[in-house]
């Protein structure tokens, strides 16, 4: 699913490495040498970047000759999949310019060339609040992953860099290294998202009987459009080698392990999924799987609430753990969790840009207005988009 083989039946990643700044696009080259594509390391536009601002990361991405070497990049790596493709994975933050501007003008492209043909999955990191002008590039992203991503995954910088995910990450390391090795922020961070991919494609690469197709595991949460906003939670959240049970993980993945900052209290679950991944007796010699819907409703998770006509479980999909994971983890999970909480979490994006625009001297606003003329209009617009996200999930809570 993740790689092609070469004439020298080497791995290579399928894999499109996006950037306006062409030095970010060379770290990835050296960080990796002889690993990726290099037809496939694409630093486009005016080489000089965003400038942090949606407006400029959009225009460039509408650019004629930038859309079409992303497009072509795309058709010929759709092209080496003999089975098809089952969905597009796009990771982007939108607090910057190239991550929300150019993401933007990408999602509108893939929809526009594939249609509902092949899903658009993303995982979307928001904008912190350390971030300017982060609210107006989140807010305008935003609006175009309600109308064209079929699931969006949400982070926060500052669920993923919590000691202990830090302390778990550093203790995961997918290279072989010691265990337990402090890794930078950044990587850090990245390979908690990275997890979160593997675990949500892991029922197509590594299938159990009756593994759901990716298309079928997306169904299972986005529910009903426009819900498709989704917590992940990743258990175990520290890189204590401790043996873990079945239970152990999802009370974790109910227990505030979400890797987005949102006051789960007083909210429901529209849909969940969990995927338990085990390397032998620690899960599939055992009948955890088959007793678990009578475990999520038993005391011991007796405060999750559910919508009103949803599904009062989550449903549990089992996968093995890869034979190249030198985790060291003999049980694990991931949860997709489709959440009223996010409501919270989009309406304060709107809060913080309506701040900003009732502002005396609204800032950064001209910036904007020099590359996009309406960007007024459009941000109006995407204000009611994501303010109409916010009042469907709040219709979902009953």
């Amino acid at each position: 699913m993740f790689f092609s083989q070469d004439d020298q039946e080497l791995f290579v990643p399928r894999a499109l490495f996006i950037d306006l700044e062409p030095n970010v696009v060379s770290q990835a080259r050296e960080d990796r040498p002889l690993l990726f594509n290099d037809d496939n390391m694409l630093p486009v536009g005016d080489q000089k970047g965003a400038g942090n601002r949606w407006s400029n990361g959009y225009n460039q991405g509408n650019d004629v000759n930038v859309s079409a070497a992303m497009m072509d990049a795309l058709r010929r790596e759709v092209g080496f999949a003999p089975n098809g493709v089952e969905a597009f994975h796009l990771t982007h933050s939108t607090g910057g310019g190239t991550g929300s501007g150019l993401g933007s003008a990408l999602i509108e492209h893939i929809r526009d060339e594939y249609g509902l043909k092949v899903p658009i999955v993303t995982h979307s990191l928001l904008p912190g609040d350390d971030v300017n002008p982060g609210p107006y590039n989140g807010l305008l992203a935003m609006k175009r992953l309600a109308l064209h991503a079929d699931c969006t995954m949400l982070y926060h910088n500052e669920a993923l860099y919590s000691s202990n995910r830090l302390d778990q990450a550093a203790g995961m390391d997918t290279r072989g290294e010691q265990a337990g090795r402090r890794k930078n922020g950044f990587n850090a961070q990245n390979d908690i998202i990275a997890r979160v991919m593997a675990d949500v494609t892991a029922p197509s690469r590594f299938p159990l009987g009756g593994s759901p197709s990716m298309r079928e595991l997306l169904a299972s949460v986005a529910t009903c459009p426009p819900c498709h906003f989704i917590v992940p939670s990743v258990a175990p959240i520290s890189h204590e080698r401790r043996l873990m049970t079945t239970s152990d993980v999802v009370k974790q993945l109910f227990g505030g392990s979400g890797l987005v900052s949102v006051d789960q209290a007083g909210h429901s679950y529209l849909a969940s999924s969990i995927m338990l991944r085990a390397d032998g007796q620690a899960l599939f010699g055992t009948n955890a799987v088959t007793g678990m819907t009578d475990f999520i409703m038993s005391t011991d998770l007796k405060g999750v609430r559910f919508t009103p006509g949803s599904a009062r479980s989550p449903d549990i999909v089992a996968t093995r753990r890869a034979p190249h994971d030198s985790a060291g983890l003999q049980l694990s999970g991931t949860m997709l969790a489709n959440t009223t909480a996010v409501a919270g979490a989009l309406d304060e994006m709107v809060g913080r840009v309506d701040k900003m625009l009732a502002a005396p001297k609204i800032p950064y606003l001209g910036q904007y207005r020099d590359d996009y003329a309406e960007i007024e209009a459009e941000l109006e617009d995407s204000r009611e988009v994501v303010l109409g996200v916010v009042d469907a999930y709040r219709r979902e809570a009953g």
